[in-house]
């Protein structure tokens, strides 16, 4: 639980910078997207949630949105971040079992 909160709280700001600037930019469906998968991320107390979380930020180039560089770049390093993280939780779960 406490790497859950740790997680959390490392992503969040990454996740209000980004939603700040979708929402100067007026790039409204990316902000209330991206609004949408930080409050799943302030909710989020077990593995399993924050990995589907993950897996639902992972769509980011799917959805058909279109964004700027800079919001390429903030979202590029959200993504990392959700990478390293599921590395992290995939190392210690086949240490585990």
């Amino acid at each position: 639980m406490e790497a859950i909160k740790q997680v959390s709280e490392a992503l969040k700001p990454k996740f209000e910078e980004l939603i700040s600037y979708l929402d100067d930019s007026q790039q409204v469906a990316a902000s209330a997207f991206f609004t949408g998968l930080l409050v799943k991320l302030i909710a989020v107390k077990e593995e399993e949630h924050l990995l589907s979380l993950f897996m639902e930020l992972s769509t980011t180039a799917f959805i058909g949105l279109e964004f700027d560089d800079f919001s390429v770049q903030l979202i590029d390093d959200i993504l990392l971040h959700a990478q390293e993280v599921s590395a992290t939780f995939a190392v210690d779960s086949s240490q585990t079992h």
